[in-house]
């Protein structure tokens, strides 16, 4: 009888951002992608998506099927509102607070940990171009911060030290 395939890892190749994020697992016979807990019409090693969510996978070798990998938060963003056109974010990495920047500064803030668990939603409707949002709560990680600004979507990863 053959062992359990080792858990895959899903890695991002390429850039961060942009319109599409090229996803990639460990070598195996068969691979079940997965969206937002979704099964996909997608059975290779290498994924394409242009599609925000969390991604997981589970392979199958030698007729055994793996666990599913830990979850792989995937942010596409729209080359049509370039984030430096849309919002600043600084400093990053920050300590305690992120000052958020834009002309003005409206909408809704969004912060996601690394496993694309939502940890802040707030709305703002601020007249002034710049605002500062307390992030002292938030354990030291990565993270990503959204911000919709006048219907408008900027997606930055951040760095809480």
């Amino acid at each position: 009888m053959s062992p359990t395939p080792e858990k895959p890892v899903i890695v991002a190749e390429g850039e961060f951002s942009g319109d599409v994020v090229v996803l990639s697992t460990d070598t195996a016979d068969l691979y079940v992608w997965y969206l937002n807990g979704q099964s996909m019409e997608a059975d290779l090693p290498v994924i394409e998506t242009a599609e925000d969510g969390t991604y997981t996978v589970q392979v199958t070798k030698n007729n055994c099927v793996s666990e599913m990998s830990d979850p792989y938060l995937a942010i596409v963003t729209s080359a049509q509102f370039p984030v430096d056109e849309v919002v600043s974010v600084f400093p990053n990495p920050f300590a305690d607070k992120l000052t958020i920047s834009g002309q003005p500064c409206q909408g809704t803030i969004r912060v996601r940990d690394a496993h694309g668990i939502l940890v802040l939603e707030q709305s703002v409707a601020s007249r002034s171009a710049q605002y500062e949002l307390d992030l002292s709560h938030l354990a030291a990680g990565f993270y990503s911060i959204e911000v919709t600004p006048g219907g408008k979507r900027s997606v930055t990863k951040i760095i809480r030290q």
